[in-house]
């Protein structure tokens, strides 16, 4: 099957924590969503605490932002935590990055060195089945997906 479903209901990629918790006190994020919520860490630098109940998702993404976490494998962990045996994670990333934002490791390593650091975040973080997935359009930057099971 596909990494993710073709309309995964969640939080926008890229929101803060805060922008997270002003959502969901409006009611307008997928928190009660069963089956997906989007991670968005890259703000959050000194708590990757999510605000959801053991086993809640079945299905996680972090979409171009891995390579901003100050803490990848706690916010994996984390991210793990909440979702349900056997659920997913897909993180969507590319070359591309914004060098003064973006921690050391991804601004120093090539492309695909960064690929295989994400690959050790997810198995330090307890994620298993691991796998890359190419999803590139012809003639434009790469679209890298990486997904493992909780």
């Amino acid at each position: 099957g596909d990494a993710l479903p073709p309309a995964a209901p969640g939080l926008p990629a890229g929101v803060s924590q805060a922008q997270h918790a002003r959502a969901l006190a409006a009611g307008v994020a997928a928190a009660a969503d069963p089956v997906c919520f989007t991670a968005a860490f890259a703000t959050v630098p000194d708590d990757p605490n999510l605000p959801y109940a053991d086993a809640t998702y079945d299905r996680a993404t972090i979409a171009v932002s891995v390579q901003y976490l100050t803490q990848p494998i706690a916010v994996l962990a984390e991210t793990r935590r909440v979702l349900r045996p056997g659920g997913q994670i897909a993180i969507a990333m590319s070359h591309r990055l914004f060098p003064t934002k973006a921690i050391a490791a991804f601004v120093q390593l090539p492309p695909e060195d960064r690929l295989r650091l994400v690959f050790y975040y997810l198995t330090q973080a307890g994620f298993t089945d691991v796998e890359f997935i190419d999803r590139s359009p012809e003639n434009a930057d790469p679209l890298w997906l990486i997904v493992a099971n909780a």
